[in-house]
């Protein structure tokens, strides 16, 4: 069994800018790691490595000196109309004021691993 603190980050967003809204988050992660000037790398994770609900997924991990590896650090999801699914979250297309059919929002989730551990395996 593994155990660890984690802060989640959650985000509804219109299914035609999910995408987009996707790599905001991504740049955004991006951003926090650049300015705490950690090496890290993105990957994009295939298809078997990806939990069933998730439909992209994106992992942040930086280079531990101590350790000679890389560590997962964050993560990113499009989890389309999967988790909007389950939780019933909707909306309605308009066209002249007359609703045109239901349609599910798309929901991401973000995390990043908040525990002291991770920062002591960091480089100084």
């Amino acid at each position: 069994m593994h155990q660890f603190d984690k802060v989640e980050i959650v985000r509804v967003e219109h299914p035609d800018k999910s995408y987009e809204a996707l790599e905001g988050m991504v740049e955004h992660v991006k951003n926090i790691l650049q300015e705490l000037q950690l090496p890290y790398r993105i990957l994009r994770l295939c298809g078997g490595d990806m939990g069933f609900t998730s439909a992209l997924t994106y992992d942040f991990e930086v280079y531990s000196t101590a350790q000679e590896r890389w560590l997962e650090i964050s993560s990113v999801s499009n989890f389309e109309t999967f988790q909007a699914n389950r939780f019933k979250i909707a909306f309605q297309r308009q066209r002249r004021k007359k609703p045109i059919g239901t349609h599910l929002k798309r929901k991401f989730i973000g995390f990043a691993k908040s525990s002291s551990r991770n920062f002591r395996k960091l480089p100084n």
